[in-house]
């Protein structure tokens, strides 16, 4: 059971509930994209049950993201991106900017490692200005979502980037 004001598993959130939801609170709308995304669970397995072509149209990645909501299979972090681009679509007054990471982690007697992670950097307009945040799964907790309370973009990617540690290699837009 779900908090009153939340929204259920499944395909019963609507674009046209998001968008309503958004018109009167985009903070709001932009948890409930969250809750779909985390609900579906961030997929461990070796096979990605959505492929993304990264130059694939909008109109192909929508699909795609509806496929996500209907079949509820487990996503990785690229289709987490996707599904929430599509989720937030209807909210028209809230920028959103795909930021990908890259780690290097070197182990001693193993070759080194290069990790890739994105996530969907959103915007609300607020009275003091804009307030960033970020939809996102991860296997880390810390480098999944964030709330939108970040002054600037730079401190939204500041606090990705200390989540990384010593590992972080470079950030960078899709």
């Amino acid at each position: 059971m779900h908090p009153a004001g939340s929204p259920s598993k499944g395909p019963h959130l609507t674009l046209r509930r998001i968008r309503a939801a958004g018109a009167a609170d985009p903070v709001l709308a932009l948890a409930w994209c969250q809750r779909v995304i985390t609900d579906l669970g961030y997929n461990h397995f070796a096979r990605v049950f959505f492929p993304i072509n990264k130059r694939a149209s909008a109109r192909s990645l929508a699909t795609t993201a509806r496929a996500m909501v209907a079949l509820q299979l487990p996503i990785k972090c690229l289709e987490a991106v996707v599904l929430g681009a599509w989720l937030t679509a209807a909210l028209t007054d809230v920028p959103r900017v795909p930021v990908a990471f890259k780690t290097a982690v070197d182990l001693p007697g193993a070759p080194k490692r290069v990790y890739r992670h994105i996530v969907l950097a959103v915007a609300v307009p607020t009275a003091e200005g804009e307030r960033w945040g970020a939809l996102g799964l991860s296997r880390r907790r810390e480098l999944m979502d964030k709330p939108v309370q970040f002054k600037s973009l730079a401190a939204l990617l500041s606090e990705y980037i200390e989540a990384y540690g010593p590992q972080y290699v470079s950030y960078g837009g899709t």
